[in-house]
């Protein structure tokens, strides 16, 4: 796995990850070896799973895999985000549209976890 600069590596580093994100990036990793670029993880006074302690959101570059709905839909039927929430989903495309998307929003595999997410 790799970062996107030292900056999403240094937030990277800020904070402790909730356990089943980092089981879910493994398993990526494992399965796509040297593809995965996270181009975001931490982010300081994000309201969402990015500004969570442990963190709990994670992003990744979608273009440098050949199917990246494909891989979410792998991810959504080995984790359930919450039993209680079934239409969230842990692995979802996205485009980003907060502030840390800068002038330039980009689309990428956006993986999210929450207490209750479980292996099905």
């Amino acid at each position: 796995m790799k970062t996107k600069n030292s900056s999403v590596l240094r937030r990277l580093l800020d904070v402790r990850y909730h356990p089943t994100l980092i089981d879910i990036v493994c398993y990526v990793d494992d399965e796509f070896p040297n593809l995965g670029i996270c181009t975001s993880g931490f982010r300081e006074g994000d309201t969402g799973v990015h500004g969570t302690n442990p963190c709990r959101g994670l992003d990744l570059r979608e273009w440098v895999f050949d199917d990246p709905q494909a891989i979410c839909d792998k991810i959504n039927k080995i984790w359930e985000y919450d039993a209680k929430r079934p239409k969230k989903f842990v692995a979802k495309i996205h485009i980003s549209k907060s502030k840390w998307a800068g002038a330039h929003p980009a689309k990428h595999i956006h993986l999210q976890v929450h207490p209750n997410t479980r292996r099905r």
